[in-house]
């Protein structure tokens, strides 16, 4: 059974580090980065950027977490550490923290728009996308923006995150 590991790296050099990765073909192992699209305004003009859903945090993908491969990866520049619990111990990700970071990497590692309607109370339904499922966990709304934040806990530890949403209209 696979299971799925916590490293944390530099914030900010994530893609960097998934980069220095790629250089040892001997190193066999899936490495994950939830990414989200977001247009922000710069100097008047919109622009889409990615970033990643959990800055400094990369999800490590294994069935068996060996030594010799956990040794490499604390090698490469830009390392920080695993996350262990108090006994100095690699934890694994809950089921149900293993759901979050699928809904929210169901269309490749990059989190897209939602697509979502407001009903008469203006609550939000999401219709698709990587909100899908989380609506208990929205907890801001920005319409001018189109942003939704989301409170998302993993490993005990609470996330906000913006996620874009695209506003449909109902049938």
């Amino acid at each position: 059974m696979t299971n799925c590991y916590v490293l944390q790296v530099l914030t900010g050099k994530e893609e960097l580090y998934l980069e220095h990765v790629k250089h040892f073909p001997n190193l066999t192992c899936k490495l994950i980065l939830p990414r989200r699209e977001l247009t922000i305004k710069r100097k008047g003009k919109l622009l889409k950027v990615i970033k990643p859903v959990f800055p400094s945090y990369i999800f490590w993908e294994t069935e068996d977490p060996d030594p010799n491969t956990r040794e490499m990866l604390r090698k490469l520049p830009g390392f920080g550490r695993f996350i262990k619990n108090e006994t100095g111990e690699l934890i694994a990700l809950r089921d149900g923290d293993r759901m979050i970071i699928s809904s929210l990497t169901v269309d490749g590692e990059v989190a897209r728009k939602s697509q979502v309607v407001f009903d008469t109370n203006k609550r939000v339904k999401v219709l698709n996308g990587p909100l899908k499922g989380n609506e208990g966990s929205i907890v801001k709304v920005d319409k001018r923006k189109h942003r939704v934040t989301v409170e998302i806990k993993l490993y005990d530890k609470r996330f906000k995150i913006d996620l874009e949403y695209e506003e449909v209209e109902q049938a």
